[in-house]
């Protein structure tokens, strides 16, 4: 999969973009605060409905226009598609391949973009709720059944919070069935993917880094006895119900629900002790790049394509022998764009030089 168009308007600090990017390891280069990674923002933005900076929708719009408007055009196996977003005070508009769509669940999956930037290190040295965001994100990816799943189970979720904050307990007895068949769901998911993950997590880190550190994966539930593989489902709906049952003073208490997939964890263990504690800023920058890497080899097995790395600011706190290390895996994949603002570690690719919202080539003088 690669871009082979790229359009924005008024989106943050690129007032107009008109861009045919080629294949390949793709750098751009330019100072800080030029626009390099609102680009990757951009990019992003279609293909995971939410900016991967944490920016509202207003905030992506350039101070002054009343919408920004997005416009990617790619290729996938000898297909031509694209797809368009604008984002206006009143809601999105989203196009697929020229037609309106009214769901985001119709793009997911559609351009597949993975994402890394600096502030990735929170995934690994973080709180859970990033890890299980990033996870429940891959899956959606991977798998159109998960996104209904963890739909429903969110919704089962706010029902039920919603009677334990009312004090309406005599109708909870309906919601503890679609959350526990929904969590059960979600869980079992969760698991598959963590499995599939320790061992490339485990190649990853090795080959980047040149160590022979063991690295683990491991699913934490605050209801499910501990296993490394997935439990079938009966059972884990079994353990979800039996949690609720242990439960049900305490969360009459909180008015909250107190188990369920919204309160686990995915646990990066090196050398068996937990990375977001005990492993050191260099390690885990490391361990963040290699989650994502590992959730880019995943996706192009799924799809038989690779997806398109988008990396900002890719090779800070890395030494050079990492540095050619990721360099060598980049080069696996079809099209990555790639951030710095020193134009001499942009090798063995394109590059562009950004400055104020506009892109150059070397040759543009």
């Amino acid at each position: 999969m690669r871009l082979t168009r790229v359009v924005l308007r008024d989106f943050r600090n690129w007032n107009s973009l008109q861009w045919q990017p080629p294949p390949g390891p793709l750098w751009l280069v330019g100072e800080n605060g030029q626009g390099k990674s609102n680009l990757l923002e951009a990019i992003a933005l279609p293909a995971q409905l939410r900016s991967i900076r944490g920016a509202t929708d207003r905030e992506m719009i350039r101070f002054g226009a009343s919408q920004a408007e997005i416009f990617l055009a790619f290729e996938e196996k000898g297909e031509h598609h694209e797809v368009g977003l604008r984002l206006q005070p009143g809601g999105r508009q989203m196009h697929k391949d020229g037609r309106p769509q009214h769901k985001a669940s119709a793009l997911v999956g559609f351009l597949r973009v993975v994402p890394f930037q600096p502030e990735d290190i929170a995934l690994v040295a973080g709180p859970p709720a990033l890890r299980r965001r990033w996870l429940d994100v891959l899956l959606s990816e991977l798998s159109q059944p998960y996104l209904q799943q963890r739909s429903a189970y969110e919704h089962a979720l706010r029902q039920r919070n919603a009677l334990l904050r009312q004090g309406s307990y005599k109708t909870l007895a309906g919601w503890d069935e679609a959350l526990s068949d929904a969590g059960a769901a979600v869980t079992i998911a969760r698991l598959s993917v963590v499995v599939q993950l320790t061992g490339l997590l485990q190649q990853l880190y090795q080959m980047l880094s040149g160590e022979k550190s063991q690295i683990l994966v491991r699913y934490r539930s605050s209801w499910l006895s501990p296993s490394t593989v997935p439990p079938p489902f009966l059972e884990a709906r079994g353990e979800l119900q039996e949690g609720l049952r242990q439960t049900a003073a305490l969360e009459r208490q909180r008015e909250v629900t107190l188990v369920g997939p919204q309160r686990d964890d995915v646990a990066l263990l090196v050398d068996g002790h937990e990375g977001r504690r005990h492993a050191s800023r260099g390690q885990q920058r490391l361990l963040a790049l290699c989650l994502r890497l590992a959730e880019a080899k995943l996706l192009a097995e799924r799809y038989q394509d690779p997806p398109i790395l988008l990396l900002d600011d890719l090779y800070s706190e890395l030494d050079e022998v990492r540095q050619r290390r990721v360099s060598a895996f980049i080069q696996r994949f079809e099209q990555a764009l790639m951030t710095t603002t020193q134009h001499a570690v942009a090798e063995k690719g394109t590059v562009f030089f950004v400055k104020s919202g506009t892109l150059h080539s070397l040759g543009d003088g």
